[in-house]
């Protein structure tokens, strides 16, 4: 079932089509923060697991990589603020925190639905 864009929370940001800014003024990365910086090391491997297989043929454990994707979702989510303050004092982070976690829900989804075969839903 897709979801109805009209009423997904979930989707609400990716109506609008402008860039998230992932980058500062003087283009260096905005998401700073260790937890950021660990949550996108991890997304970066995970894709790179996905799209280019390790060459040995080694099996990757998906349950292992969605827990430990979730458990840095979580440090990221309870370090790093994205409402409050943060958003009235520098917009462009929240933006860019609100962008990392679509692209964490992404890939987890992608994870639970493609390799566990487990329904993965739009809200908790």
């Amino acid at each position: 079932m897709e979801p109805d864009p009209d009423s997904s929370p979930a989707y609400w940001c990716l109506v609008s089509p402008n860039p998230i800014p992932w980058l500062t003024s003087d283009k260096k990365l905005r998401l700073v923060h260790p937890a950021e910086r660990a949550l996108i090391s991890y997304l970066f491997a995970l894709v790179d697991n996905i799209y280019c297989p390790h060459p040995s043929g080694r099996e990757i454990n998906w349950e292992k990589t969605a827990l430990a994707l979730s458990d840095l979702f979580e440090t990221f989510y309870s370090r790093c603020r994205i409402w409050g303050e943060v958003k009235k004092e520098d917009l462009c982070l929240a933006q860019a925190r609100l962008g990392l976690l679509v692209v964490t829900q992404t890939l987890l989804r992608l994870v639970l639905q493609d390799f566990l075969g487990v329904f993965a839903p739009l809200e908790l």
